[in-house]
This record gives structure tokens, C-alpha cells and sequence, in this order.
């Protein structure tokens, strides 16, 4: 297997300098760092990961937690999360989490500390206090989709406006008796973020914005 020192020979380059035009940090000139690539390729060479880590203290893996992976939905994001990373060079540690509590802990307070990810990306998770506090104290950037957080930084729609903008639709449409099909609109109890309780509540709030009111037996 070739190393290092056979890309700089055939490059005829230091491996200094083999080092800086594959990790694209450092002075290399365009010519310079074509021809080292290009005795790379030659010669099969792979940058370690494990060697870059060490020498930049970055991993280049990217942590991404989920609740599903069977579902339209998330598999839908992480196509799209894995052609954003993979392009630019990462890595993706995947990590899928029920809702038991013992798992849960596992994942934030053991593996993701354990993997020295460089951050997080969570999707569509309902996170409580204590594992909000967890992601926050890696010390990495840390993004969560689909699902508001005031405790991390998030990348989400308006869900309350979604259902707001559902429901008047259908009273435009002359509907009056409108069924809500959805979770009871708890949410989160540390958060209060639920995803299809700001939907519900946005449903209510349309509602009784058109002087309609809200059937019991019409919320499934």
C-alpha cells in the first residue's frame, strides 16, 4: 500500500507539501497541488483519517441522530445531509434512538462524546432539557431539523402557521366541521416544541379566528 513519502517522490514534492495540497490547508500552488493529486491517484493513496485527526484535532465526522429510519420522511433529509457532507469531505456517524430512556443516555452522554464527531445534526427529535444541555456541553455546532428548540440552534418551518394555513384553506373552501387528526397537542415538557401540537394549535387558533368552534369528536 503507498504512503506518503511515494506520493512525494513521485510528485517530487516534500511530504510537507503533500500533505498541505491534499488536505487543501496551506500555501500549495494550483500546479503543485495537481500534480501531487494526480500522483496520488496513481498510486491509490488515501489520506488517514485517523493521521488528519491527530495532526488537526478535527475528525470530520458529522453526528446525525434520529428517531426514525424507515420513514419517508428522514430518509428523505439524510439523502440530502449525506450529499451536503459527503461532498465537502465528511463523514456521517449515524445513530437512531427510541424513546427508551436507557438507550437515550447511551447515545448523548457515551457514543457521541466517544466518536469526537466535529458536530451534531439532529432531525425531527424531541429533545428534553437534560439532552439539550448534553449536546450543548460537546462543545461542536450543533443543528436541529424539523422540530423547534429555544435551547439549540434549528433549522425548521412554521408549524403553528402550517396548520393555521391548513385549516383556513378549508374555510375558504365553505368547510365547517373539520377534523384535526393528530397527537393531543402536549408537546414536549420541557420544550413545549411538538411539532404536531404547533400544528393543532394553529388549527385551534384558525378556527376560532373564523368564529368556528372546535367539535370534540372532530379531533381524532
Amino acid at each position: 500500500m503507498a504512503g506518503i513519502d511515494d506520493v512525494a517522490r513521485r510528485a517530487g514534492v516534500s511530504t510537507a507539501t503533500v500533505s498541505r495540497a491534499l488536505s487543501g490547508r496551506g500555501p500549495v500552488s494550483a500546479a503543485t497541488r495537481d500534480r501531487v493529486r494526480a500522483a496520488a491517484d496513481a498510486l491509490g493513496y488515501v489520506v488517514s483519517a485517523s493521521a488528519s485527526s491527530l495532526a488537526t484535532g478535527r475528525t470530520r465526522a458529522v453526528g446525525v441522530v434520529v428517531p426514525f429510519l424507515d420513514r419517508w420522511f428522514f430518509s428523505t433529509v439524510l439523502a440530502g445531509i449525506s450529499d451536503g457532507l459527503v461532498r465537502r469531505g465528511y463523514d456521517i456517524t449515524l445513530y437512531s434512538v427510541s424513546e427508551d430512556p436507557a438507550e437515550r443516555r447511551r447515545v448523548f452522554d457515551d457514543h457521541l462524546r466517544r466518536q469526537r464527531i466535529d458536530a451534531v445534526i439532529t432531525i425531527a427529535l424531541e429533545l428534553d432539557a437534560a439532552e439539550s444541555a448534553h449536546l450543548r456541553g460537546l462543545g461542536v455546532p450543533i443543528v436541529a431539523i424539523a422540530g423547534p428548540n429555544p435551547l439549540l440552534t434549528t433549522l425548521t418551518v412554521d408549524d403553528l402557521a402550517v396548520g393555521r394555513l391548513a385549516t383556513a384553506h378549508l374555510l375558504d373552501l365553505g368547510h365547517r366541521r373539520i377534523a384535526h387528526i393528530g397527537d393531543d397537542g402536549a408537546g414536549s415538557a420541557d420544550t413545549g416544541s411538538s411539532v404536531p401540537a404547533l400544528r393543532r394549535h394553529g388549527f385551534v387558533r384558525s378556527l376560532a379566528d373564523a368564529g368556528v368552534d372546535e367539535a370534540p369528536d372532530e379531533a381524532v
